[in-house]
């Protein structure tokens, strides 16, 4: 390799990570395709990529020391949700969970059967101010005329409302580390420089210098994750004490990435993973014309630095050249670098031998399972379920075939060839006849591979995954009010037998039988939404992001779904106590001197819940089909929008993967219900156990 000048550099892009060092037979061999054959040197060779989904990389025999590989198979799955990765780190359907929060990192702590690995990241998180960018990254820089673009004295005034230490307390839990720079600390190349303090005074008198009108309106673009969230509203109300006006714009990773590059933004969050040379984390941020100079800073003094820094070998020179660099871009104030974050992996206790390094990546080369980790539980009902979701999948992928229309046709737009349409019949594998087809998504489904939408190109389990925590606190909720309002109310119909309180519940119960909850859901948004707008007409703020939110966006849902079924556990629930209040168990508690409370609600209500909770598992199904109506009346993002918009557009994988996932919660459920049977009655007893 010759190069047309000296780049110290090069080595460590080279060394940097999986993509830097291509073969050169492959590239010939696949051209344009080689994105989709990697071809990889090491322990492990690429065997499958389903985009969004997962990575297959299976043990390479070729490998000089394969026999010290313990893995045969090394699966990444797409998990963008590090609740759901948390999750299925406990559920154990997978042994490591990478890239954990500091939130999922405090409630992992508390799980026996996992591990913690960390290690100091080489990157930041940061905010960059647009103040040239304004036809694209890596173009010559324009002008913006914005007070945070015009005037560095009035980016240093933002900068100097934040408080970095109780961001990194507040936002990440305090397990990051405050920083003020682009290089990390712990490596050869860091300045050591103090980060300055909070000053709000020093803020306000460079406002009044820049003589600004205030509050200064920013327009802070932030992604959608809960990180992101909690960071941008704790730098809004830090830089309103300043004299700033910050409005947050939550956006999409990829659309963020596009107006970032385009310019399109005022202020940005961001997130840099780092690398392991100082010209990694600077040279395309900050040189005229980089790549990801999103910020379109342009500084002569700033390029000469980054050339010099790139051509001297020498490390304490080059660390000097690095400082200045460093304290320079700092001036510019285009770049808050606000955290250096800490890499949290978690793994099952069941393996060992896995290595974390400041990079990120994950090295399993010497990983495996400790011996009897990869066992196997069974359950006597096991075969039942299967059996059942067996059953499922062949009604509704034949079903959903049965529908009028065709996929191929609907996808093909408003005036479809008959080339597009076969296209499309050929790239989705519908032109294979159904019984192929089947097999092919029953073997895709064992794998947890549900399938890709058709409608949205995204895998169908992130579209279920995104949809299922609407559904799940909907419903939830409702259950909890059909059972505080349905028992309650039917032990009080129950004891005060033949009196107004038995006729007044029994009313209530009726009405909520015969009510639509199509027509309740409009009377209540017409009535508490609109006439009185106490609580919102429609649409979801996760609890997360503003409880107070949530719980007003919720209450009127919550109260469709949960009227119907907490009239008919109060129907149930009424006749299991007027059956236990006549049985001889109940009179001899009486005759035994126990109070009236002690005998109904620790004898006849007890006795009486075995039938409740058997109502409320079968009430499941009632629970999700009125929650696709509830969610289509209030446009909650869950799974009735989910099934709605995919029965529509014939999207095949979408439905079969919604109704597959429902039906495998009804069935756990069942279990479930099947379980607390012996927890109310100690008489009861599953399985055959003695």
């Amino acid at each position: 390799m010759r190069l047309a000048k000296p780049y110290v550099p090069l080595l460590a892009l080279l060394a940097d990570r999986a993509g830097m060092v291509m073969s050169p037979t492959a590239l010939k061999r696949y051209g344009k395709g080689f994105a989709s054959h990697p071809t990889c040197v090491g322990p492990f060779r690429y065997a499958e990529r389903v985009v969004g989904d997962r990575i297959v990389l299976d043990k390479d025999p070729n490998y000089y020391d394969a026999d010290a590989v313990h893995l045969r198979r090394v699966i990444y799955r797409t998990i963008t949700d590090g609740n759901v990765r948390l999750a299925n780190l406990q559920s154990g359907d997978i042994q490591v969970g990478d890239q954990m929060d500091p939130v999922q990192v405090g409630r992992a702590l508390t799980e026996p059967g996992l591990q913690l690995f960390h290690s100091s990241s080489l990157g930041y998180y940061g905010l960059t101010l647009n103040i040239g960018n304004t036809k694209g990254a890596g173009a010559p820089p324009g002008r913006i005329d914005t007070p945070i673009a015009r005037d560095v004295r009035v980016r240093e005034a933002f900068d100097l409302s934040l408080d970095r230490d109780l961001i990194n307390t507040i936002v990440f839990q305090g397990r990051y580390r405050p920083t003020c720079g682009p290089l990390p600390v712990g490596t050869p190349y860091a300045t050591g420089s103090r980060c300055p303090a909070r000053d709000l005074a020093k803020a306000k008198r460079l406002l009044r210098a820049a003589k600004v009108t205030t509050p200064v309106r920013v327009r802070l673009q932030i992604s959608t994750t809960p990180e992101d969230n909690r960071l941008g509203q704790v730098i809004q109300a830090m830089a309103k004490e300043a004299g700033f006006a910050v409005s947050l714009a939550p956006t999409e990773f990829a659309t963020g990435l596009e107006h970032s590059r385009a310019g399109d933004f005022q202020a940005a969050t961001t997130n840099w993973s780092g690398r392991l040379d100082p010209a990694g984390n600077i040279d395309v941020f900050a040189g005229t014309g980089g790549a990801q100079n999103y910020g379109g800073l342009s500084d002569p003094a700033i390029d000469r630095l980054i050339a010099e820094g790139g051509t001297t070998a020498a490390k304490p020179a080059r660390k000097k050249i690095y400082a200045r660099l460093v304290e320079r871009v700092r001036a510019a104030h285009t770049v808050l670098y606000l955290i250096q974050p800490t890499n949290y992996v978690f793994v099952t206790k069941k393996v060992a031998g896995l290595k974390v390094f400041g990079d990120g990546l994950i090295r399993v080369k010497d990983a495996g399972y400790v011996r009897g980790g990869a066992d196997v539980v069974s359950d006597p009902r096991l075969g039942e379920s299967l059996i059942t979701l067996f059953l499922v999948s062949v009604v509704v992928f034949a079903g959903v075939r049965a529908l009028p229309g065709d996929t191929a046709t609907a996808l093909a737009g408003e005036e479809p060839t008959p080339e597009a349409i076969a296209q499309i019949r050929e790239s989705y594998g519908l032109d294979d006849n159904i019984v192929v087809q089947y097999v092919r998504y029953v073997r895709h489904a064992a794998t947890g591979d549900l399938g890709v939408s058709s409608r949205t190109g995204l895998p169908v389990l992130d579209s279920v995954m995104e949809a299922l925590p609407v559904t799940l606190e909907l419903s939830a909720l409702a259950l909890l009010l059909a059972v505080v309002v349905g028992v309650g109310a039917g032990v009080v119909a129950a004891v005060r037998r033949g009196r107004p309180e038995e006729w007044l519940v029994n009313a209530v119960a009726l009405l909520g039988l015969s009510v639509p909850a199509f027509w309740l859901g409009i009377v209540l948004v017409l009535a508490f939404a609109i006439a009185v707008p106490v609580f919102a007409a429609s649409g979801f703020v996760p609890f997360g992001v503003d409880p107070m939110e949530n719980l007003r966006h919720m209450v009127l849902p919550v109260i469709v779904l949960g009227s119907g079924l907490a009239a008919v556990v109060m129907r149930q629930t009424r006749a299991a106590m007027l059956g236990s209040l006549s049985a001889d168990y109940v009179r001899t508690a009486r005759a035994k001197g126990l109070s009236r409370r002690q005998v109904i609600m620790g004898h006849a209500l007890r006795n009486s819940l075995v039938t409740v909770v058997t109502v409320l598992g079968l009430q499941l199904g009632h629970l999700i089909s009125g929650a696709v109506v509830t969610e289509q009346i209030f446009v909650l993002p869950g799974f009735g929008k989910l099934t709605i918009d995919a029965v529509f557009s014939r999207d095949y994988a979408m439905v079969q993967g919604v109704v597959l996932f429902t039906s495998t919660a009804y069935i756990v459920v069942n279990l479930l219900v099947d379980l607390a049977y012996s927890v109310i009655d100690p008489r009861i007893r599953l399985g055959g156990a003695q």
